[in-house]
């Protein structure tokens, strides 16, 4: 199937989650652009390291994508133990990008400066991390709920 096969049938029959996940994988590639390319301008191993993390959200979602994507294309009957293998996988992931998490912490602790490239791209990272934190979490409870 080609992509404007792909996207007409996209278009008429919406999958909401695979909607959602593309726009949240655009929106963190952007950042994760953003803040490699601040790293790389002004040799900032902050920019690089939160570059880092970016990527592997990025990453995650990709596999979570083609996961789901694999399964449905299938019609996959062991559909409950490839999800449960791909938690498993993704449970210990989600723990090395949080790992990830500790060379910025560390470099705000450790060495605190003036960004040479202003307050405006710290806080716009601060409140994006902030906000997805706060959105798994929630998705974390509901799932919970729902099991």
């Amino acid at each position: 199937m080609n992509i404007k096969n792909y996207i007409i049938t996209f278009i008429k029959n919406p999958d909401k989650i695979i909607f959602g996940t593309l726009f949240s994988l655009s929106v963190t590639f952007i950042f994760a652009v953003y803040n490699g390319f601040l790293g790389l301008i002004y040799k900032d191993s902050w920019g690089m390291s939160i570059f880092v993390y970016y990527f592997c959200m990025i990453l995650a979602k990709t596999i979570m994508l083609l996961t789901e994507r694999k399964i449905r294309k299938e019609e996959n009957k062991n559909a409950d133990a490839i999800r449960r293998k791909y938690y498993i996988v993704m449970c210990a992931f989600m723990l090395f990008t949080d790992l990830c998490l500790i060379a910025p912490i560390s470099l705000m602790i450790v060495s605190p400066k003036d960004v040479p490239f202003g307050i405006i791209p710290s806080i716009t990272v601060a409140a994006y991390t902030t906000y997805k934190i706060t959105a798994a979490i929630i998705n974390y409870s509901k799932t919970k709920k729902s099991d």
